[in-house]
C-alpha cells in the first residue's frame, strides 16, 4: 500500500472578487522529496503556499497534511503542525538583529516558564541560543549576529528568513521566491544550502523559482501551473521535455 504524501491538495478553487487564481489545483508532495513549482507570474503559485499556510481560505477543494485536513487551522497553528515558510518578499525584523530575527521562528515552540523552576527557563534558553548559533554557522552569518537586519547585503537577508524558518524545526518548508534577487553564484550556493538541510535535517520541501536552473537542479519533482491550473508535472526531465511547457512557459514552439 502506497503511503500518503506528507502534503496533499485536491481541486482547490480559490477566488478574488470573482476571477480563479486556481482553478481545480491538485498537488502531491511526498515526505522526503523537493517538489517544485514553477509558471508564469500571476499564474497561482504564491496562492497555493497562501492556502496551506492559511493566509488564503479557498472556496472549494482540500488541503491534506499527514492525511489531516487544514481546513479551520490557524494561520499562526501552522507552524506548530510542522510546516515553516519563507516569503516572496522579505518578510524581516529590520530593526532587530539577525540573531533576535532567527531566534523568532522558535518561539511557537516557546513555553512560559514558572519563576520557581529559572534552572529549566535558563537550560532553554541555552539550548534556543545553541540552535541560533548553529544556523548562523552553517549559513554563512556566523559573525552578523548582533548585526542589524538593515545593515546586511541581501543576499544575507535572504539566508537570515531562510534560517529562520529552519529555527522553527519543520517538517515541511515552502519556499517562495529564495533565489529572486541573487547572482548565479549566490543561487549555486543557496541550491547547496537547500540540499544539506534537506539530507542533514530530513525535512521536505515545496519551493517556487522562476530560477529554471536552481528548480531543475534542486527538485524532484515539478508542477508546471499556468492561469491557475497544473499543466504538467513529472520529474525534471519530463517537465523539461513536455512541448507544452515549452510552448506555455519556455517560450518555444511546440
Amino acid at each position: 500500500m502506497t503511503a500518503a504524501p506528507l502534503l496533499e491538495i485536491s481541486d482547490l478553487v480559490v477566488e478574488f472578487g470573482g476571477v480563479r487564481a486556481l482553478d481545480g489545483v491538485s498537488v502531491a508532495v511526498p515526505e522526503h522529496s523537493t517538489v517544485g513549482i514553477i509558471g508564469p507570474n500571476g499564474a497561482g503559485k504564491s496562492t497555493l503556499i497562501n492556502c496551506v499556510t492559511r493566509y488564503y481560505t479557498p472556496k472549494s477543494g482540500d488541503i491534506r497534511y499527514r492525511d489531516q485536513s487544514l481546513a479551520g487551522v490557524r494561520p499562526h497553528h501552522v507552524v506548530g503542525l510542522g510546516i515553516a515558510r519563507t516569503f516572496q518578499n522579505l518578510e524581516l525584523f529590520e530593526r532587530q538583529t539577525v540573531a533576535e530575527n532567527i531566534y523568532f521562528g522558535a518561539v511557537h515552540r516557546l513555553r512560559p516558564v514558572p519563576p520557581h523552576r529559572r534552572a529549566e527557563r535558563h537550560r532553554l534558553d541555552a539550548e534556543t541560543r545553541d540552535r541560533v548559533q548553529e544556523l548562523m554557522d552553517g549559513l554563512g552569518l556566523q559573525h552578523t549576529g548582533d548585526q542589524l537586519v538593515r545593515d546586511l547585503p541581501y543576499p544575507l537577508r535572504k539566508r537570515v528568513e531562510f534560517a529562520r524558518a529552519m529555527m522553527a524545526r519543520p517538517e515541511l518548508l515552502m519556499l517562495d521566491e529564495p533565489t529572486a534577487g541573487l547572482g548565479d553564484a549566490e543561487s549555486a550556493r543557496f541550491t547547496e544550502v537547500i540540499q544539506a538541510a534537506r539530507t542533514r535535517h530530513g525535512i521536505t520541501i515545496a519551493v517556487i523559482a522562476h530560477d529554471m536552473p536552481f528548480i531543475f537542479a534542486l527538485c524532484d519533482r515539478i508542477y508546471v501551473f499556468d492561469a491557475g491550473r497544473v499543466l504538467a508535472h513529472g520529474t525534471p526531465e519530463e517537465v523539461q521535455a513536455n512541448p507544452e511547457v515549452r510552448k506555455v512557459y519556455l517560450g518555444e514552439s511546440a
